[in-house]
């Protein structure tokens, strides 16, 4: 003898925006991690590039004649700092 066909449970109507919930969230999870990724990878590309720039500029500083002041040495390091005290920066070298 075969067993009685019973009737199908119907399955809770929040079951299924429950797994939806479940997986927005782990994608949302993903997502921020990746922005927060390329974000971080973007900021340490661009303090690498200031520091090499810094690094130039005391070599080149070092390198040019006495007549250089330490004001225009300051307004330099400033400016690749990202300071905005000093908003213009004028430096001649002699040739």
């Amino acid at each position: 003898m075969s067993a009685p066909n019973r009737p199908r449970k119907r399955p809770h109507p929040a079951s299924g925006a429950r797994r939806l919930a479940g997986w927005l969230s782990v994608a949302a999870v993903f997502g921020l991690t990746g922005g927060m990724a390329v974000a971080s990878k973007t900021t340490k590309t661009s303090t690498t590039s200031t520091a090499a720039a810094q690094s130039a500029t005391q070599s080149t500083s070092a390198a040019s004649s006495d007549d250089e002041s330490a004001a225009q040495r300051a307004a330099i390091a400033n400016a690749l700092a990202g300071n905005t005290a000093s908003q213009s920066v004028t430096v001649t070298h002699a040739s």
